[in-house]
């Protein structure tokens, strides 16, 4: 590691491990000792940081000291420092969507003197290790678990005797975080003993233990009711335990083996969250999904006045808070099956042409091809560990697509038919994903697939507040499924284009005017709607909608066509009978009146607005979702 930090080998070193193992502790040692020989080491926590190229020049600007995150003026002073910076990314499994920027741009373009250590728990893709010296990948070391001498050494350095030791090396097995909270439970109790199966369940079933054990009631109260966050601040203590004194819990949380304090908050350790939360909802409930909610409300109202910079965190703590693993998978994916995504180069092309000729017929192919050669910098790729194209995804912000490629395709053409019947605003943006396609099958395909889903995720997060929809599109209509309708997609029948024999699917996601933040924040709010209660309820009183438990203003004739379309619930509602029903003598013009209506109803519904149905050539039908 000295030979790598003075500058005699490749500037990546990559250091990997299960969770728990003590990687950050590893880092943070390598990172003193890089201080020691006169290196500044730069931290960048991937728990924390908005796993965009943007935010990672700000991470670094701020660091620096530097009045301005231009990516020129950051290299320069990286550069000016001898004799080098040490650049740390660590939990690097939270922000693996810049892992194709890394190698292909942020890398190279560093000065050789900086050094890049990359912490995380998964093992990192072949292609680091393809890139050209001095920005390839130098080692990839896999953390192991203490040696029986350390271990038996850090039992002892926190007050355990040689005999309580013994049993404890057996089913802790070197794992530095299960040795912790063996130690803290049997501190001061030299009769009391452990008998543990394997280091797996012991996790659990410590953490368990230790919290039962811990004497202040209000403390125990707060370590479960954090447990359903991502973070810890003072604020959301205070909404989590109501009338408690929230620095003196903060600082008593962070006394915790599992608990660990953070630059933006505390962190109780990701197994200990996990076993902590799933006891909480096992033995109450109603209480889980108090704490929940409480943190949403306090989320949601803080998030209302931070600056850009903060806004990920609150949207990083927004998606902690969404208990569908669809929902959180595609943007902090658990699984250690890593694919690596990158901009297409013009080398892909046969490779991707290869790929869609096998699934696709001629005429989709050569729109595919339309689009390679008129928009090439809409493909994204992913490699195997053999570095050969095994997928690929087509997608692009409207605005950089040339308008005589969206006409020439009828999809895309039948898209921006809706844009210009339903317009965003001027300073909103609009993403198409056009296609997406993985040569594989089974469960290689599947790695592809989440792989090129997370990397639209990072679309998401680095067009964000200004990205308002995405249209895509499926093939089957049945996968359009009760997920797609609860995250908040609705069927554009209007824009349905056969494809290849098949009738075609198109779908729009329409995040709202708040975006990604709002988005998240309602599907939030959905899952924390209460069961008994309608998602959709007209209150007639007050002449507003109620969605999820949340009001929303509505105009007269918003009013009125949503009090006619509920009054008959999974009916079809021609266009006719709401102009003779509803505008009646006022009635003036063409029917788009009605669509104009409807458009606006949908936009207030937000995620709900699939609720809304358009019944092709005949009008609309409401269902309750």
């Amino acid at each position: 590691m000295d030979d790598w930090l003075s500058g005699r080998h490749s500037m990546v070193w990559a250091l990997h491990g299960i969770g728990g193992i003590g990687k950050t502790t590893v880092a943070r040692a390598l990172a003193a000792r890089a201080q020691a020989a006169g290196r500044v080491p730069v931290w960048i926590d991937g728990q924390s940081v908005e796993p965009s190229p943007r935010a990672v020049w700000n991470e670094l600007a701020e660091s620096l000291g530097l009045l301005s995150p231009e990516p020129a003026e950051v290299l320069r002073a990286i550069a000016a420092i001898a004799p080098g910076v040490l650049l740390v990314f660590d939990t690097f499994e939270r922000c693996r969507q810049l892992d194709g920027w890394m190698r292909r741009s942020f890398v190279p373009a560093l000065p050789p003197t900086a050094r890049v250590l990359i912490v995380g728990r998964d093992s990192p893709v072949p292609q680091w290790a393809l890139l050209d010296s001095p920005h390839a990948l130098h080692a990839s070391t896999d953390l192991p678990g203490l040696d029986a001498d350390a271990a038996r050494q850090l039992l002892l350095s926190l007050g355990l005797g040689e005999h309580q030791s013994t049993p404890v090396l057996g089913f802790a097995r070197g794992h530095p975080l299960a040795l912790r909270l063996a130690a803290r439970l049997l501190a001061g109790q030299p009769d009391r003993r452990l008998q543990m199966p394997t280091v797996q369940p012991v996790l659990d079933a410590l953490v368990q233990t230790l919290h039962s054990e811990v004497d202040d009631p209000a403390v125990r109260q707060a370590l479960h009711r954090a447990s359903v966050v991502r973070r810890v601040t003072i604020s959301l203590l205070r909404a989590l335990v109501p009338g408690a004194d929230a620095h003196a819990l903060f600082d008593a949380l962070a006394g915790l083996p599992m608990c660990s304090v953070a630059f933006d908050g505390l962190l109780i350790h990701d197994a200990a969250r996990a076993a902590l939360a799933a006891h909480f909802k096992a033995i109450d409930p109603a209480g889980y999904r108090d704490a929940r909610r409480a943190a949403w409300l306090a989320l949601r109202d803080e998030s209302l006045g931070a600056g850009s910079s903060e806004l990920w965190r609150y949207t990083a703590d927004m998606l902690y808070l969404v208990e569908a693993p669809t929902v959180r998978e595609t943007f902090f994916p658990s699984s250690s099956e890593v694919v690596a995504v990158e901009a297409a180069a013009a080398r892909d092309e046969g490779a991707v042409m290869q790929i869609a000729a096998q699934q696709l017929s001629a005429e989709e192919l050569a729109r595919l091809r339309h689009w390679w050669r008129a928009a090439p910098a809409a493909f994204r790729v992913t490699r195997d560990a053999n570095d050969q194209v095994s997928g690929f995804s087509c997608f692009a912000e409207r605005a950089q697509v040339p308008a005589a490629l969206l006409s020439a395709d009828p999809l895309s053409a039948a898209w921006m038919r809706h844009l210009d019947d339903d317009p965003v605003d001027p300073d909103e943006c609009v993403l198409l994903l056009r296609m997406k396609l993985s040569a594989a099958h089974g469960g290689e395909a599947a790695a592809t697939e989440a792989a090129l889903m997370l990397d639209l995720k990072r679309a998401y997060v680095e067009l964000r507040p200004r990205l308002r929809r995405l249209y895509c599109a499926t093939r089957d209509a049945s996968l359009f499924t009760d997920f797609a309708r609860n995250v908040g997609f609705r069927r554009l029948p209007e824009c349905d284009v056969a494809v290849d024999g098949h009738a075609g699917c198109s779908l729009l996601l329409d995040f709202g005017p708040k975006s990604v933040d709002g988005w998240l924040s309602q599907l939030v709010a959905v899952s924390l709607a209460e069961p008994q209660q309608p998602a959709v309820v007209l209150d007639e009183a007050a002449r507003e909608l109620m969605v999820d438990g949340q009001r929303v203003g509505l105009t007269t004739l918003e009013f009125e066509v949503m009090g006619y379309l509920a009054a008959r619930n999974g009916q079809a509602v021609k266009r006719g009978d709401l102009l003779d029903d509803v505008w009646g003598v006022r009635y003036e013009g063409g029917s788009n009146v009605i669509d104009v209506v409807i458009r606006a109803l949908r936009r207030k519904l937000g995620v709900r607005a699939g609720c809304i149905e358009t019944v092709p050539r005949f009008g609309y039908r409401f269902r309750q979702p």
